[in-house]
């Protein structure tokens, strides 16, 4: 599995904001590549694998493609109190981040995990 932190958004625009924005994080230790289309992500995942995979909270990519992450990131429609970490018993980590919140949340985020 490379370092890589893929992802996978619907919202063409928002995707590419949030990827310009990680791009520019002298921060980030991973290799940054997104998609727009299911069928390309899930190839990416199911030959390469990733260290992290970003989704949408209604993202339709298959759980197989899903499985090849080693962090899963879900972006939330809805506020929640605190990040959720959810272990799922794969040696993978399953968190839920509010995807309206600020860039530089989200950055500080991911590069902790």
């Amino acid at each position: 599995m490379k370092d890589v932190l893929a992802v996978y958004l619907a919202d063409t625009v928002y995707e590419q904001r949030f990827c310009n924005y990680l791009l520019q994080d002298k921060g980030m230790p991973l290799s940054i590549i997104s998609f727009t289309k299911k069928e390309e992500a899930e190839r990416f995942l199911l030959d390469q694998g990733a260290t992290l995979l970003i989704l949408d909270a209604d993202s339709k990519l298959g759980e197989e493609a899903k499985q090849k992450a080693q962090h899963l990131v879900v972006l939330s429609y809805e506020p929640s109190a605190k990040i959720q970490n959810t272990p799922d018993g794969k040696e993978r980590s399953v968190h839920t981040l509010f995807r309206y919140q600020s860039m530089e949340t989200i950055s500080t985020v991911l590069r902790e995990l």
